[in-house]
């Protein structure tokens, strides 16, 4: 009587291929749909993270334009309050820079002296208010040769001689600089060289 053989020993007969090579593709089938997945959902949370950040910017963007709003009214609330019309401040500025012995208003050394008008800004003026007196600041340079003190006089009677303005108001000068002295301009078809003629 013969004995059965066992899985291993010789004379077995080993399963082949077909089942083997469909359980194979049916893993990488799976792999794949994993792949696929896993991709599908990172794209989601792209979109996802990039409609927050969107959001979020649009948001930022919001505040921002409503922080420099209330800066921008806050400013022209204290305008009108010490010189009760905003446009006072351009007058003195025109003014100002109408004197012969002034160069040129001056922001200071980081544009910091300036007052912001609804679409403009005013370099070289800035006001405010001394307990109940209006005092206006003004910052200049000086043209070459103008004398400090007749000319520190001359810009706070240009200044107090601005039609509405509280005659009361304080009026601070600084000199920031003065402007070097003006070149004068090459005559036309001038030489710095010239030649001896022939005797």
């Amino acid at each position: 009587m013969s004995t059965p053989s066992t899985p291993g020993t010789p004379g077995t007969p080993e399963s082949t291929g077909p089942s083997s090579s469909r359980t194979g593709a049916e893993r990488l089938a799976a792999v794949q749909e994993s792949v696929q997945d896993a991709v599908k959902g990172a794209a989601r949370n792209a979109q996802g993270a990039a409609r927050d950040a969107q959001d979020s910017l649009q948001d930022a963007a919001g505040a921002v334009q409503d922080l420099a709003q209330d800066v921008a009214d806050s400013v022209l609330e204290e305008v009108r309050d010490a010189l009760g019309d905003p446009e006072l401040v351009v007058a003195i500025a025109d003014a100002v820079e109408a004197l012969d012995a002034v160069d040129r208003l001056h922001g200071g050394v980081l544009g910091e002296i300036a007052t912001h008008l609804p679409g403009r800004r005013v370099t070289g003026v800035r006001v405010g208010r001394d307990e109940d007196v209006p005092r206006v600041e003004v910052h200049v340079v000086l043209g070459w040769g103008a004398e400090l003190g007749a000319t520190g006089s001359a810009i706070r009677d240009a200044v107090r001689a601005v039609p509405d303005l509280d005659p009361a108001a304080r009026v601070d000068v600084v000199v920031e600089d003065v402007a070097g002295p003006a070149r004068e301009p090459a005559l036309a078809g001038s030489s710095e060289s010239s030649e001896q003629s022939p005797a």
